[in-house]
């Protein structure tokens, strides 16, 4: 008998099955199988002890595929499907797990899709996490009267009051971090199976702008709202790390360590005036400063570098 195996055969499907769908068919058989890898994902998170923050990483880049591979009309079969399938599993999980990670996989889909320039991308992305979390944690909270934060809170060992505080960071993080293993995974590995080629210019100034802004909104909610406050600080760094790299490349270090000895001496001259549990959001200071000092360094390197490389996409 001719026991000849198939040379590649792995190789090839992969790169069949990663390729734009264009009739209903391949457009509903993909869809099927993305449901259906989040069905596993909630029996995992339901089943599997402190599985969550793992799965939780790795649904939105599931969501993206569908958005990016498949025709936009097939999408409300997806986010139907998947949320029906998840709700019969378990109510709990697929309104605490599912239903964020799937609208922000979606819209990083969508953005990466139309060629939205790839910053905006991420952080429209991250930032849906965290709208659909305040708009849900009341209903999740009413519905089965347990609060969205009691497995963050078993986990780190916090109580009631430090986990109601920290949980809506936690999520904005772990929604940061989602997005860019989605754009990590798409951009180095699945770009040459596609036709989409995103805009990778850097802004600079507005970053730098809209770090001094959330910035100072966190330091004006300390006194309001601190939960939020600590979200709008992670925002001002995020926003703070292409400024920060700017003045790297123009070989200006030594204003980051002009900024940091600042810094801590404006740190230190505001804690006495404020709870010092909340004294956290004051490190907004320091992406603030470095923004304003970016504002006013001409960029000598070339305006369009980024920090990811790409394939070049197949036609």
């Amino acid at each position: 008998l001719d026991m000849k195996l198939p040379v590649a055969v792995g190789r090839n499907n992969f790169g069949d099955n990663m390729k734009y769908k264009e009739t209903p068919v391949q457009n509903l058989t993909f869809i099927a199988l993305m449901a259906g890898i989040n069905v596993i994902f909630c029996l995992l998170c339901k089943f599997v002890p402190f599985s969550t923050l793992i799965f939780t990483l790795l649904l939105p880049f599931v969501s993206t595929l569908v958005m990016v591979f498949c025709k936009g009309r097939y999408t409300l079969i997806y986010i139907f499907s998947t949320l029906l399938l998840t709700l019969l599993i378990s109510p709990q999980d697929a309104l605490f797990y599912i239903l964020a990670p799937l609208l922000s996989g979606l819209i990083f889909g969508f953005c990466y899709k139309h060629n939205f320039n790839y910053i905006w991308t991420i952080v429209f992305a991250s930032l849906s996490t965290i709208i659909v979390y305040y708009i849900t944690a009341p209903l999740i909270e009413l519905i089965f009267v347990t609060p969205i934060f009691e497995s963050f809170k078993k986990i780190l060992l916090l109580n009631d009051e430090q986990a109601k505080n920290y949980y809506p960071s936690f999520v904005l993080i772990t929604s940061i971090f989602q997005t860019l293993l989605s754009f990590i995974i798409i951009n180095n590995d699945l770009a040459k199976y596609m036709k989409y080629k995103s805009n990778q210019t850097v802004p600079y100034n507005i970053l730098s702008i809209l770090s001094i802004s959330t910035g100072t909104i966190s330091i004006g909610l300390l006194f309001l709202y601190y939960p939020l406050a600590l979200v709008f600080m992670f925002i001002s760094l995020f926003f703070s790390i292409y400024p920060f790299i700017k003045i790297y490349r123009n070989k200006k270090g030594w204003l980051i360590i002009f900024n940091l000895i600042l810094s801590i001496f404006v740190f230190a001259f505001l804690y006495p005036l404020i709870n010092k549990e909340s004294a956290i959001c004051l490190i907004s200071i320091f992406p603030m400063i470095i923004s304003i000092i970016s504002l006013f360094i001409k960029n000598s390197v070339e305006q369009d570098s980024y920090l990811f490389d790409k394939y070049e996409a197949n036609e």
